[in-house]
């Protein structure tokens, strides 16, 4: 899945989802079509709580992001009957992006220090 976020910083996320179904009953009666509907879900709430997250904090806190990603999708399929388990795998971030981070990182800057310096030169810039 790939996501784009109000910084324009696009991130691909590989993600699985294992199910099990521990009452088929309701997995019959309960919703129209169980497979489907997990993945769906699954997808929505990953693109749904990767999005109130900024960058650092998807890069740093994965483990903690997928067990919030897992406590939503375990909550939503309990009436269906199906048991999931939910594991974000990997995380890949566009080159100019990693290639800013080394950047910012080389001549020792935080990302948001060195936007800030840049806005100040940029407006520096226009006033003369």
């Amino acid at each position: 899945m790939v996501l784009s976020f109000f910084h324009s910083v696009t991130v691909a996320v590989d993600a699985v989802v294992y199910y099990k179904i521990h009452s088929p009953l309701a997995a019959v009666c309960n919703v129209s079509d169980y497979a489907s509907s997990t993945k769906l879900l699954a997808s929505t709430t990953l693109r749904t709580i990767l999005g109130t997250k900024n960058l650092s904090e998807i890069l740093s806190d994965r483990e903690t992001i997928s067990q919030e990603i897992l406590l939503h999708i375990d909550e939503a399929t309990d009436p269906w009957g199906i048991k999931v388990m939910y594991n974000m795998s990997f995380l890949f971030l566009p080159i100019h992006t990693l290639n800013t981070i080394n950047i910012s990182r080389q001549i020792g800057f935080a990302p948001c220090t060195m936007s800030a310096a840049i806005e100040g030169r940029s407006k520096k810039m226009f006033e003369a």
